[in-house]
């Protein structure tokens, strides 16, 4: 509930449009994220029914997802290669204003909305791979940053990270994001 707040209140005082990504989510496949991402495209809807076509979902099991993401007005992108083509397309698109790589869904993903509400599950940890734990949550909120979108973290857990790089990385990474939840 408290995150719902945060939303309500940020939408209020940034008087956003709206347009709502979730990503690190999805409906079949996992239940705990098919949980959370249901609750909260609930919530985010519960009033106001005609939300539905500005929220779009950065599908990890995109396959699965479509039928019912579709059939209940929701937008689907299929998330996939966030480091090696999307951030770095970002990255010299910022720079030097060329696209090496076509635009793939993560990047049309993040230019469609106007924030970011990450919900992967276990992040900034190191009980799971820095790869997947640090790396890829990471990169996604950097991703958003760069082209100006407001990213909430909305994780299960934050820490413990021993080692002093993988802390570091962690703290840069998180200061990019406008809320953690």
């Amino acid at each position: 509930l408290c995150l719902f707040k945060q939303i309500s209140e940020l939408n209020n005082k940034l008087n956003m449009k709206k347009k709502i990504l979730l990503t690190g989510s999805s409906i079949k496949g996992n239940l705990g994220a098919g949980a959370m991402t249901s609750v909260l495209i609930d919530h985010l809807t519960r009033k106001n029914n005609h939300l539905k076509k500005d929220i779009g979902i950065l599908s990890h099991r995109y396959d699965l997802d479509k039928i019912f993401i579709k059939k209940n007005n929701i937008k689907i992108f299929n998330y996939g290669g966030i480091i090696r083509n999307t951030f770095v397309n970002i990255l010299l698109h910022k720079l030097l204003k060329i696209n090496i790589f076509n635009k793939n869904d993560n990047y049309l993903a993040f230019e469609w909305c106007d924030i970011v509400i990450d919900i992967h599950g276990i992040n900034f940890t190191e009980s799971d791979d820095w790869v997947s734990s640090i790396l890829i949550p990471g990169f996604m909120i950097w991703c958003g940053t760069l082209l100006g979108k407001k990213t909430i973290k909305f994780t299960q857990t934050f820490g413990p990270i021993d080692s002093f790089f993988k802390r570091v990385l962690s703290k840069f990474f998180l200061s990019k994001a406008l809320l953690l939840v």
